[in-house]
C-alpha cells in the first residue's frame, strides 16, 4: 500500500507509488533523499494559497529558526498542499516504485548524535533489502557488499547539496550554541569542514560514471533579521558535472507548485532521462564488470626483500597506519624526507607488513625517478597480471594498466612510487616511442587512477610532489633523521661483533648525523676492512679533515636493499637531489651554494637578503630547498640551518663544477656587507654574523674585489671586537685589513685610514700610546688634507689624539685638542649631539685629572643629562657615564 500523509515514517524508505501484490516489479526506483534538519512530509510540500498573491508570512520567512512544524488542519484552510514526490511523479512515471527517505537529522534535537556516513549506511542497508538482496553511493561503489547497488545506480540529482559547506551553518552554530543544542551536523556543515570534504573528495573519487546533476539556487533566503545566499553555486555544484539554476533560494530547491512550475520544468527532463536511458547504462555497466575467469591470486612486485633486522620507527608506521586507515575510499600518503634518511626503506618493510595482514593485497612496485622507469615498471605490472596484448609493443600498457586499476572488481591493491622526485616526469605530455603505444598523450599523472579499492604510497626527497601526486601537505609523512637509539641499533646490525663499543658508536652516528644511509655506508666500509678497521678507527679517519669526510662519504659499496640504479653513497646520492634543483630552479641552486660556504648554524634571513633584496626572489629560492630538506627553518622563518653532511656534499658537488672560487667569493662579499660596524645597536647583528665572517676569512681568494671586501670585513670585525675589549683578536684583524687597503687601495684613500685609526685605538686601549700617536697623527694629517678640518671624521680623529695625549701625560696638549674639537663639534654637529656629548665628556675627564672640579663637574652634568636625553637610558655609554 502507497505511504500517505498520515502513514509516513520519520526514520526510513517511504513508498509513496501503489504495488500491486503479484504485480510486475518495477523496472527502476525513483528515491528522493530529504536534507538534513528536514520533515519526512513537509520537506516536499509546496503550498498553493487560495489568493495568488497571498504574501508570505514572516512566520514562514523564519523556519530556518524556528524549524518545521506539521500544520494541522485549521491551519490549512484555504490552501492547497502540493506534494510533489507523490503528486507529480507517481502519475508520470507508473513503471517506477517511487520513494523518499527519511531520517532523524533535526540539527536542534540533542537526541540526534548520527554522522553523515552512518546516515549513509542505514539507507543503504533499508534500500537493499527493498531491492532484495542480503546487505550513500560512496560506500556502494566502493564495498564489495553494496557493489550490485552502486552498479545499479543510473543517475543522482543533487537539488543545493552543500559539497563545500554553507555560511548558513555557522550562523547556525552560534543559534545553538547560546541554546545548548547539539552542533555536531552544523560543525559538518560549515565551511572548509575536513569531514564535509572528505565526503564530497569520496564521492568525486568513486569512479563509476554516474549521470549527475547539480541544481542550484540563485536567490537569497531571508533567516529573521539575515539575508544571505545559503548555498552558494560554487559549493552546490561539481566540475565535470552538469549544473542548472534554480530561480529560487534554498527553502524552495525541492518543493513545486504544479507541472507548469517553472523549476519543475527544468528537473523533470533530468529524471525522464535517467529513468529512460538508465536501463541499457546499467545492464552495459554489469556486463562490464563481470568477474574475469580464472582471475590471479594477488602478489607483490617488491623487487627487494624483506630485511629481517629492520630498525622500528615506530611514529613512522603510526603514521602510515593513520593514513590508510579509511577503508571504502582511496588513501594516499607521501614519505618525505632527504635523500638517504631511509624512505625507501620504511616503504618495503610496510608493503611486508600489509601483505602479512592481508593476503588479497596486490601491491605494485613503480621505480618512478623518470618516465622510463615508470613506464617499464607498469610493462612488468602488465606482464604479471597476465593482460591481454601486454607483449605487443603497439599496445597502450600504460592505459592497459590504469583500466585495471580502476576496475573494482579486481580488488584491492598498494602502489609504491618509489623516489618521485621530479614532478615534472608526472606532468609532462608522453612523446612519441613511451609505452603508450597507440594511446592518447597523457601525462603520467593520468595513468595513477583513484581507485576507491587502491591506495598509492610514494617516496619523495621533494615534498612539493605530494601537491600532485597525493592529496596535499595532509597526507605527507615527513621521514626525519634517526634517534640515537634507532642509529645505533642501525650501526650494530650492519657490523660484525667484537668492532665497537658503545662510546664509539653513539660518537660515529652523531658524526654522521643520524642519517641512516651515512650510517650503513660506514659498517659497510668497516665490514670490509674488518681485519684492520674498527669503529674507533674509522671515527678517527673521518675526523682529520673535510676531505676525508668526502672520501669517507664518497665510497660507493654494494647495497642489495636499494634500488640498483642509484648510488649508494652519500656523496653521490644527494648529488642527484642537487642536480635537479639546478635543472628546474637554478636560482635555489645558486642559494644552496652559497649557504654551504657560510657556517651551516643560525644563517640569519637579512643575511641572505644581501644576496636577495626582492623577498620573493628568496622565497622562490628557499622553497625547492626546504621541499627536499636541505635547509632547516628556525625561528619563525628568520633563521636557516643546513645539515652537516648536505653542507659537505654541497661543497663537493661545487668542486665538481670548478665553481668553488666563484662561491667562496660571493659568500666573502655577502657577509662583508651584511657585517655592520661595531655601535653598540649592532652588536646583535655582529654577533649572530660572527660564526659566519670566520667562516668566510678561512677561504683564500686573491681577486682584488675579493681582497676589499675581506679588508672592510676584518675592519668591521675589529671594531666590534675591540668594543667587546677583545683587544688582541681586534689587532690582528685592524693589521690584516691596513695591510690589504695599503696594497690594493690608492694613497689618500680613507678607508686605509680607517684601518689606520682602528689600529690606533687598539693600541691604545693594549697600552702602546706612543705608536697609537704617531697613527692618529698620520691619520689626522690626511683626513684635515682630504676632507677637510671640520669633517666628522676629522674631528673623531681630534679626539682620539687627545685621549691618547691624555693618556700619555700631556694634559696640556690634550686639553687644548679637546676644547678644539669641542667647539668646532658644537658648531657643526650641535650641542645635542652624541660625539658633541663624547667631546664634552672626555673634556671633563681631562679637567679632573688636572684638578679643575668645578668645571670638570659643570661638564660631567652636561654630557650625563646629554646622554640620557640622546641615547636614552638603557644604553650602555649612558649607563657607563
Amino acid at each position: 500500500m502507497a505511504c500517505t500523509k498520515e502513514t509516513v515514517k520519520a526514520s526510513g524508505l517511504n513508498i509513496w507509488s501503489e504495488e500491486a501484490p503479484g504485480g510486475p516489479t518495477p523496472v527502476v526506483d525513483i528515491i528522493a533523499v530529504q536534507g538534513l534538519g528536514s520533515h519526512e512530509f513537509y520537506t516536499w510540500v509546496k503550498k498553493v494559497p487560495a489568493e495568488a498573491d497571498k504574501p508570505k508570512r514572516l512566520r514562514d520567512k523564519a523556519q530556518f529558526w524556528k524549524g518545521k512544524k506539521t500544520l494541522a488542519k485549521d491551519q490549512e484552510d484555504g490552501t492547497t498542499e502540493v506534494m510533489w514526490i507523490r503528486d507529480l511523479l507517481v502519475p508520470k512515471f507508473q513503471d517506477a516504485r517511487i520513494a523518499t527517505y527519511s531520517y532523524k537529522s533535526d540539527w536542534k534535537d540533542r537526541a540526534v548524535k548520527t554522522n553523515l556516513r552512518e546516515c549513509a549506511n542505514l539507507f543503504l542497508n533499508e534500500l537493499l533489502q527493498h531491492r532484495q538482496k542480503e546487505n550513500a553511493l560512496v560506500i556502494a561503489a566502493s564495498s564489495r557488499h553494496y557493489r550490485d547497488l552502486g552498479l545499479s545506480v543510473a543517475g543522482i540529482i543533487f537539488l543545493g547539496g552543500p559539497f563545500q559547506g554553507s555560511d548558513a551553518a555557522l550562523k547556525a552554530k552560534w543559534l545553538s550554541q547560546a541554546l545548548r543544542y547539539d552542533r555536531t551536523l552544523l560543525e559538518l556543515l560549515q565551511k572548509d569542514s575536513q569531514p564535509l570534504f572528505d565526503v564530497a573528495t569520496d564521492f568525486a573519487d568513486c569512479h563509476i560514471d554516474w549521470d549527475t546533476v547539480c541544481f542550484y539556487e540563485t536567490q537569497n533566503a531571508t533567516y529573521g533579521p539575515l539575508t544571505f545566499q545559503t548555498v552558494s553555486q560554487q559549493s552546490a555544484t561539481q566540475l565535470g558535472r552538469r549544473m542548472i539554476p534554480f530561480d529560487t533560494d534554498h527553502s524552495g530547491l525541492n518543493k513545486f507548485s504544479g507541472e507548469d512550475n517553472v523549476n519543475f520544468k527544468r528537473v523533470l527532463p533530468e529524471i525522464r532521462r535517467m529513468v529512460e536511458g538508465g536501463g541499457s547504462i546499467v545492464t552495459e555497466r554489469y556486463r562490464a564488470n563481470v568477474p574475469a575467469q580464472g582471475k590471479r591470486f594477488p602478489e607483490s612486485t617488491v623487487p627487494i626483500v624483506r630485511d629481517k633486522k629492520f630498525v622500528e620507527r615506530q611514529d613512522i608506521f603510526r603514521a602510515l597506519e593513520f593514513q590508510f586507515s579509511q577503508s571504502n575510499c582511496h588513501n594516499r600518503a607521501v614519505l618525505t624526507g632527504l635523500g638517504g634518511v631511509g624512505k625507501s626503506q620504511i616503504a618495503i618493510e610496510y608493503s611486508y607488513r600489509l601483505r602479512e595482514r592481508d593476503p588479497d593485497l596486490w601491491v605494485f612496485w613503480v621505480y618512478a625517478s623518470t618516465a622510463e622507469r615508470f613506464e617499464g615498471a607498469y610493462r612488468s605490472i602488465a606482464a604479471k597480471l597476465d593482460l591481454p596484448g601486454a607483449d605487443d609493443p603497439k599496445t597502450d600498457v600504460l592505459g592497459l594498466v590504469s583500466r585495471w586499476l580502476s576496475n573494482i572488481n579486481n580488488g584491492r591493491w598498494l602502489m609504491i612510487l618509489d623516489n618521485a622526485d621530479d614532478i615534472d616526469v608526472f606532468q609532462k605530455i608522453q612523446e612519441e616511442g613511451s609505452s603508450k603505444g597507440n594511446g592518447p598523450n597523457l601525462p603520467l599523472l593520468s595513468y595513477i587512477p583513484q581507485s576507491i579499492t587502491g591506495s598509492v604510497l610514494v617516496t619523495t626527497r621533494d615534498r612539493k610532489a605530494t601537491s600532485w601526486l597525493s592529496t596535499g601537505y595532509t597526507s605527507v609523512i615527513p621521514v626525519k633523521l634517526m634517534k640515537l637509539e634507532e642509529a645505533d641499533q642501525l650501526l650494530r646490525a650492519k657490523i660484525p661483533e667484537g668492532l665497537s663499543t658503545g662510546f664509539d658508536r653513539a660518537e660515529l652516528v652523531k658524526e654522521l648525523d643520524y642519517l641512516p644511509l651515512a650510517i650503513s655506508q660506514a659498517a659497510a666500509y668497516i665490514s670490509a676492512k674488518a681485519i684492520r678497521m674498527s669503529v674507533s678507527k674509522y671515527l678517527m679517519l673521518y675526523r682529520q679533515d673535510e676531505q676525508s669526510q668526502s672520501r669517507l662519504l664518497d665510497q660507493e659499496s654494494g647495497d642489495l636493499r636499494r634500488d640498483p640504479s642509484v648510488p649508494n653513497s652519500v656523496i653521490r646520492t644527494w648529488q642527484i637531489s642537487f642536480d635537479l634543483i639546478k635543472r628546474n630552479k637554478p636560482q635555489a641552486a645558486e642559494l644552496l651554494s652559497l649557504m654551504a660556504m657560510l657556517d651551516r648554524q643560525g644563517i640569519p634571513e637579512f643575511l641572505l637578503n644581501v644576496q636577495y633584496p626582492n623577498l620573493l626572489d628568496l622565497e622562490d629560492a628557499l622553497g625547492p630547498l626546504d621541499e627536499f630538506s636541505l635547509v632547516t627553518i628556525e625561528k619563525g622563518g628568520k633563521s636557516f640551518e643546513m645539515h652537516r653532511l648536505v653542507q659537505l656534499a654541497t661543497r663537493k658537488w661545487v668542486e665538481l663544477y670548478s665553481d668553488g672560487q666563484r662561491w667562496w667569493g660571493e659568500a666573502i662579499r655577502v657577509v662583508s656587507k651584511a657585517f655592520p660596524n661595531g655601535s653598540y645597536s649592532n652588536w646583535k647583528k655582529c654577533e649572530t654574523l660572527s660564526p659566519h665572517a670566520l667562516q668566510v676569512l678561512t677561504y683564500g681568494l686573491e681577486s682584488s674585489q675579493s681582497m676589499l671586501d675581506r679588508a672592510s670585513l676584518l675592519y668591521n670585525m675589529a671594531w666590534y671586537n675591540w668594543i667587546q675589549g677583545r683587544y688582541e683578536v681586534a689587532k690582528t684583524e685592524s693589521e690584516e685589513s691596513l695591510t690589504l687597503g695599503k696594497d690594493i687601495l690608492p694613497n689618500h684613500d680613507m678607508r686605509v685610514y680607517q684601518s689606520v685609526e682602528m689600529l690606533a685605538l687598539v693600541l691604545s686601549n693594549q697600552g702602546k700610546y706612543a705608536d697609537a700617536e704617531a697613527m692618529n697623527r698620520q691619520t689626522l694629517e690626511i683626513r684635515e688634507e682630504v676632507l677637510g678640518k671640520t669633517h666628522p671624521d676629522t674631528l673623531t680623529t681630534m679626539s682620539n689624539l687627545a685621549l691618547v695625549l691624555s693618556r700619555q701625560g700631556k694634559y696640556a696638549d690634550a686639553e687644548a685638542m679637546n676644547r678644539q674639537t669641542l667647539e668646532i663639534r658644537e658648531e657643526v654637529l650641535g650641542k645635542t649631539h652624541p660625539d658633541t656629548l663624547t667631546s664634552v665628556y672626555c673634556l671633563a675627564y681631562l679637567l679632573q685629572n688636572r684638578h679643575k672640579y668645578g668645571e670638570a663637574s659643570i661638564l660631567y652634568q652636561r654630557a650625563c643629562a646629554g646622554y640620557k636625553s640622546s641615547l636614552g637610558s638603557d644604553h650602555p655609554i649612558t649607563k657607563a657615564k
